[in-house]
């Protein structure tokens, strides 16, 4: 048993948890609240609509411990801070975003993250990689 909650502990500091392993957790008494966000939008390759790139997630974490979602959108797929573009809060139980499409050179690479923050201070992010149309 000693392994399995060395094993819990090292997953759940990296942020991925493997079927199986959140119950682990729960048996082992860890809160599992701390959830990254499913980000949902845009795919591959961006499609913007009305002159907008919308950003779309799904929250994981118990409403009743978020504090707020923050977005980062960075240029390239690093998702590093020398690359940072923006990072904005979103607020009021959103789950999207949406930003202008002057926002993006045409054919470029971009990333982008959404990390669940929560009133404790701590959260989990997901991040994703995306490019935008050609002129």
């Amino acid at each position: 048993m000693r392994f399995a909650a060395t094993l819990f502990v090292g997953l759940l500091v990296s942020g991925a948890l493997l079927p199986g392993e959140a119950e682990a957790g729960r048996r082992a008494g860890k809160d599992q609240t701390h959830v990254a966000p499913t980000l949902i939008a845009p795919g591959d390759v961006a499609r913007p609509q009305d002159g907008q790139l919308e950003f779309r997630w799904r929250g994981n974490a118990d409403r009743t411990v978020l504090s707020h979602y923050e977005f980062r959108l960075y240029k390239g797929p690093q998702s590093y801070e020398p690359y940072l573009i923006m990072k904005q809060e979103v607020t009021d139980g959103k789950e999207s975003l949406s930003l202008p499409v002057s926002t993006f050179e045409p054919g470029q690479t971009y990333s982008w993250s959404v990390k669940a923050a929560l009133h404790a201070g701590k959260g989990r992010s997901a991040s994703s990689v995306f490019r935008t149309p050609d002129a």
